[in-house]
């Protein structure tokens, strides 16, 4: 990491019923024009959240529910090497964790989970997740 490297953040808590067609522009907006290498996306609702950290060009989910009382991180069925090997990721605070690159989604898949969750307050039926 360096010096220029920035973080794209979005949260926002959805209400119910809500036109969030400002929200999906904004991920979108993200996803094609690359504002930033980074990202942390957290969307809340009244029954749940779910949160994407981005490292251009995949990035993972994690998900809420229950007043945050368990969670679910995505895994990727489809990733096939070494089980020791890592993402890093940037937090808004400047610190780096890592994440194994098991659990990484190309960033288009990850967007579009979010838009799922931002339409029905679910998870993605179409992403793989494993209880925390």
């Amino acid at each position: 990491m360096n010096g220029s490297d920035k973080l794209f953040e979005l949260r926002i808590k959805l209400e119910p019923d809500g036109d969030y067609r400002a929200v999906s522009g904004e991920l979108n907006d993200y996803l094609e024009r690359g504002r930033a290498r980074f990202a942390w996306i957290q969307l809340e609702r009244a029954n749940g959240a779910i949160a994407a950290l981005v490292h251009r060009p995949v990035g993972w989910l994690q998900f809420y529910q229950d007043d945050y009382a368990s969670s679910f991180h995505s895994v990727n069925p489809e990733y096939g090497g070494p089980e020791d090997t890592f993402t890093d990721y940037l937090l808004d605070n400047g610190q780096v964790d890592v994440y194994p690159q098991s659990w990484d989604h190309p960033l288009e898949m990850v967007v579009r989970a979010l838009e799922h969750f931002m339409g029905t307050g679910e998870r993605a039926p179409f992403i793989v997740w494993e209880v925390d």
